[in-house]
């Protein structure tokens, strides 16, 4: 998707869901039940390269949970600063690789969020995942908020809202993240 000739995004969220109206998505999916939709109009983002994540994430620090690697944004580094040696190396590899808050220093995913923000009348927050084929970024979990995902490039198997899920979630099984 192209920005107009100011250089605004052209980007809206009833854009996002056509062919379905938001009325029809609030009424029928919102907290209710996933919505998969073959997205024709997601902007470029420039994501889909080693080098566009480079030029991102220069300066930013990576954090070790258990067996994943996180990039926390801080949005106050400058992202012409070297990029952390380790975190060059995850781009190189595919990853896995979650980075967190990526809409504060990213200006077409920040219009992204704040689009999507106004059309669901929610708060949003946007997290990308960087994984090789055949490889998750995320283990198995449950989420106590709505979801929206949105793939940028490449393909996936996603399995949202499944009972075995929900199932997991109120036996305790794994954790719930809390965003």
């Amino acid at each position: 998707m192209d920005g107009d000739e100011d250089g605004t995004l052209d980007f809206s969220w009833a854009s996002l869901i056509e062919p379905i109206s938001a009325d029809i998505f609030e009424r029928d999916y919102f907290a209710k039940t996933p919505l998969h939709l073959k997205a024709r109009n997601i902007p470029e983002t420039g994501l889909a390269t080693i080098a566009g994540w480079r030029a991102v994430l220069g300066g930013q620090a990576l954090r070790v949970e258990r067996h994943r690697t996180f990039v926390d944004i801080d949005p106050a580094i400058n992202s012409s600063e070297p990029l952390a040696e380790e975190l060059d190396a995850l781009l190189e590899t595919g990853g896995p690789l979650i980075i967190n808050k990526i809409d504060t220093i990213h200006p077409v995913i920040q219009v992204m969020a704040a689009e999507i923000t106004k059309g669901l009348c929610a708060r949003t927050g946007v997290n990308a995942y960087i994984s090789p084929h055949r490889k998750d970024a995320q283990d198995l979990h449950a989420d106590d908020h709505e979801v929206l995902v949105m793939q940028l490039h490449g393909g996936k198997r996603w399995t949202i809202g499944s009972s075995i899920a929900k199932g997991m979630v109120a036996s305790n099984l794994f954790k719930v993240d809390h965003e």
